[in-house]
């Protein structure tokens, strides 16, 4: 290994590789900007920009792995990537992206007690919140669709201000909005950043 990247060994591997990704990136955003185009007398500009090192190792960590019908996962927010991270038996398969959308049955909103007040003690953040659930491959249009109607409460949590999920309910009769503590729910949808569930 040394005979090819010097003394470094793997370390070497590595920097080759996160240079040939940043050219790759910069490549890409040089080929995606055109030049300014006049339409109707309105001058468009597209607008690129080359991400950072630290942007680069975020994108480089993003697992892509695969999740199955029926699989057990459990869900939290990665501050780091800005991603839902999923892992299944303890260990972290998937980062589900903002464009990409996870439906979960039969699930449990968990908040851990000691890492709340942690979080609170300190002022850091720490991995302690999670909806668990059973993955449903809804590739069917009719499922999407119930999906759809009936994941309608938007659901949160923010370790500052409650001890569990916060589900915001509107009464339809009222069109009152509440906030009530919520710890299961029958379906939920995740996507864009947001968790959304059928009480």
């Amino acid at each position: 290994m040394s005979n090819y990247f010097g003394r470094s060994g793997l370390r070497g591997l590595r920097r080759l590789l996160m240079e040939a990704v940043r050219r790759l990136y910069t490549l890409c955003a040089s080929t995606v900007s055109a030049p300014p185009k006049k339409q109707e007398s309105v001058l468009v500009r597209t607008v690129s920009s080359t991400p950072t090192d630290l942007e680069i190792r975020a994108m480089s960590k993003l697992r892509t792995g695969k999740l199955n019908h029926g699989d057990r996962v459990e869900v939290y927010r990665n501050l780091h990537n800005n991603t839902f991270s999923i892992r299944r038996d303890g260990k972290v398969v998937k980062h589900l992206e903002n464009w990409m959308t996870l439906y979960l049955q039969d699930v449990k909103f968990a908040v851990q007690p000691a890492g709340r007040e942690k979080v609170r003690r300190e002022g850091k953040n720490n991995v302690h919140a999670y909806v668990r659930g059973t993955v449903i491959k809804a590739e069917e249009h009719h499922l999407k669709e119930t999906f759809k109607e009936k994941c309608v409460e938007w659901v949160t949590y923010n370790p500052y201000q409650d001890d569990t999920f916060t589900a915001t309910v509107t009464d339809p009769e009222t069109t009152f909005t509440s906030y009530q503590p919520v710890h299961k729910a029958r379906l939920v949808t995740l996507k864009q950043g947001y968790v959304y569930a059928a009480l």
